[in-house]
């Protein structure tokens, strides 16, 4: 189990961790700050430098606990050396008595055992990492038409290059930029996972800094030169991927910044732009479905929402849907929604009658065919989603400020029935996990915009 971890954790490392784990201020750069097992006893420690060196020194004394069960004597005069900080010359004094040959021998004998107890450490660690990172993501979804590409992708991030997925709004890059971080996860690469997401519009460089150091939790109570290099310092010092997600222009004034920053920490960036520089970031394309991936999409969607009329539809339905709403992913998961309330007949005649020829205008259409087969109480959620943060809002604040809204009486099931009622019908994100504070619901970017610029209009309707 330990032989991949051979060429991260050597002998000459491990002396050098032994040797520098006391140095004050401890080196920003040193690679065992990269270990799992190291930024396992970060995180379990407070964030100040001498709590970071006291941590260093913990795990420092379990690798030593570990080593003295066969090697008690190297176990202890290495403790003596690297951990209480004694000279060789003070071991060889009458109070330890120990011998300059017994000093010498666990200098050169104790490193090759240490490693192989922290090649085990890191094991350990690095298992229980990807498991919190992979809770993170939540549900991977592989997106029809991908097959082997989120594989083929994460090994760009895996040797050192940022990523760029571009395609219009709703083909599908959140969903494979996900499926990417799930694969990079787990080559054990990287110690965090930060989103940074853009509401609307484009994003500046200093925007981008000052979201990315809210991402990283760092102050924002400092200059920006000052929050600038502490972010340089937190992402050199815990390899971090970073999706960047939503961005709708041009990326080309990041990519400075992002060279700055990257490695060992990566950027995973979903944008609808190509860049207008090329050559500076790794891009793929994501383009439309084709008909049968389309239609592959419709029945695998159709499956998981309880849709059998769609399932078992004709090939020619399908291709009726294909043809008005096109290769868009988030459309036709949405166009399944819609047989909830109508059957594939009228969900195609309204198509049909609705003759757009824009995708803004197909989306609009169907946005606002899917409001009106929505229950109020789902509505009511919706109408939250509106206002809630770019990463969205814990499930116990969005039941709360749906009774709010509500005004009534309702029922704790009820809602969480409708919660799980529009993840299903797409209307809903779901991220993170229900093991911990990560669980977020969200609204895709299109859902929000949609909400934000017709829901008054919507809502007009309804009471008319």
């Amino acid at each position: 189990m330990t032989s991949q971890w051979n060429d991260r954790i050597t002998e000459e490392l491990v002396e050098k961790f032994f040797k520098h784990m006391r140095d004050a201020p401890p080196l920003v750069d040193a690679p065992w700050l990269k270990w799992a097992c190291v930024q396992e006893a970060y995180a379990q420690s407070a964030d100040t430098q001498d709590d970071r060196q006291k941590a260093l020194l913990a795990l420092a004394h379990r690798a030593l606990a570990v080593m003295a069960v066969t090697s008690s004597n190297y176990a202890n005069i290495l403790t003596k050396l690297h951990v209480d900080g004694c000279t060789a010359a003070e071991l060889q004094e009458a109070k330890y008595n120990i011998s300059a040959t017994d000093i010498s021998k666990a200098n050169q004998r104790g490193w090759a055992t240490l490693a192989k107890i922290l090649r085990e450490m890191e094991a350990t660690a690095a298992v229980k990492q990807t498991q919190i990172l992979l809770r993170q993501l939540g549900k991977l979804v592989q997106r029809v038409g991908t097959a082997d590409l989120p594989n083929q992708l994460a090994e760009i991030l895996l040797s050192g290059e940022n990523l760029a997925l571009t395609g219009m709004g709703g083909s599908g890059k959140t969903t494979l930029a996900k499926a990417i971080a799930g694969r990079v996860f787990t080559r054990y690469k990287y110690s965090r996972y930060v989103t940074v997401i853009v509401d609307s519009g484009g994003l500046a460089p200093l925007v981008f800094q000052h979201k990315l150091a809210a991402a990283l939790q760092i102050p924002s109570n400092v200059s920006d030169a000052v929050q600038k290099e502490r972010i340089y310092l937190d992402l050199q010092q815990t390899a971090t991927l970073v999706l960047v997600d939503n961005v709708e222009t041009d990326i080309a004034d990041l990519f400075d910044v992002l060279d700055e920053w990257s490695n060992p920490s990566q950027f995973l960036i979903t944008v609808r732009e190509q860049p207008s520089i090329p050559g500076r970031i790794r891009t793929y394309a994501l383009g439309e479905l084709t008909r049968a991936e389309a239609a592959d999409l419709l029945r695998q969607e159709a499956r998981y929402q309880n849709r059998t009329e769609l399932v078992d539809a004709a090939e020619a339905d399908l291709d009726r849907i294909f043809d008005k709403v096109g290769g868009h992913p988030l459309a036709l998961k949405l166009v399944v929604s819609l047989n909830h309330q109508d059957t594939i007949p009228q969900i195609l005649e309204h198509l049909e009658k609705s003759n757009r020829t824009q995708v803004r205008e197909l989306y609009d259409h169907i946005y606002f065919r899917v409001w009106h087969s929505l229950p109020p109480v789902a509505q009511e959620v919706l109408r939250v989603m509106e206002f809630t943060a770019e990463d969205g809002m814990e499930r116990s604040f969005l039941m709360e400020a749906v009774r709010t809204g509500w005004g009534q009486e309702i029922q704790e099931q009820a809602i969480y029935d409708v919660f799980d009622t529009l993840v299903q019908r797409s209307l809903l994100q779901l991220s993170g996990s229900a093991w911990d504070d990560s669980y977020l619901y969200s609204v895709h970017n299109l859902t929000r915009t949609f909400l934000k610029e017709h829901l008054s209009g919507w809502d007009r309707q309804n009471q008319e």
